[in-house]
């Protein structure tokens, strides 16, 4: 896979991401509707999640391996990620300096994103990443980055 880009979840919906949306009358009182479901698994950007996905930087100079996820497969909600950031031999990068907004929780058909996540770990290239926020079905777009070097992104489909 070309580029290492953080995992992103989810599928695009139509619509606004705003307010809105369908209301229910009265008359619709005590009917069960399952509404609008998204899916978006067939999508050719999706990486489906199985632990040993990984996402490779453009040039391959650097690697990002899912050791775990939970929950696995990522879904709707506070996600955690546990990772190993490797060089494009497969050597372990540790303590990398993963300043600032490193990964990028992105909706590329929304056109929005989500807050970082934490990071903590490092030694042995295996780094932890809690609370991805992934508060929407969709199409969601994962780029972990090193400051001021490499990065690499995938993209994972959070259903609902």
């Amino acid at each position: 896979m070309a580029g290492l880009t953080a995992v992103a979840l989810g599928g695009a919906a139509s619509g606004s991401c705003g307010g809105g949306g369908d209301s229910v009358s009265s008359e619709d009182a005590g009917t069960v509707d399952a509404g609008f479901v998204l899916t978006c698994q067939d999508d050719p950007r999706v990486t489906a999640y199985a632990p040993g996905i990984t996402a490779t930087s453009i040039d391959g100079q650097m690697k990002v391996v899912f050791m775990s996820a939970d929950p696995a497969p990522p879904a709707d909600g506070l996600d955690s990620w546990s990772v190993k950031i490797t060089d494009g031999s497969g050597n372990p990068l540790p303590n990398l300096p993963l300043i600032g907004s490193p990964t990028t929780l992105f909706m590329p058909d929304m056109g929005h994103g989500a807050n970082a996540p934490y990071i903590d770990g490092g030694a042995g290239g295996i780094y932890n990443y809690t609370e991805a926020n992934l508060f929407m079905p969709g199409i969601w777009r994962v780029t972990f980055a090193v400051d001021g070097g490499e990065s690499a992104q995938i993209f994972f489909c959070i259903t609902g």
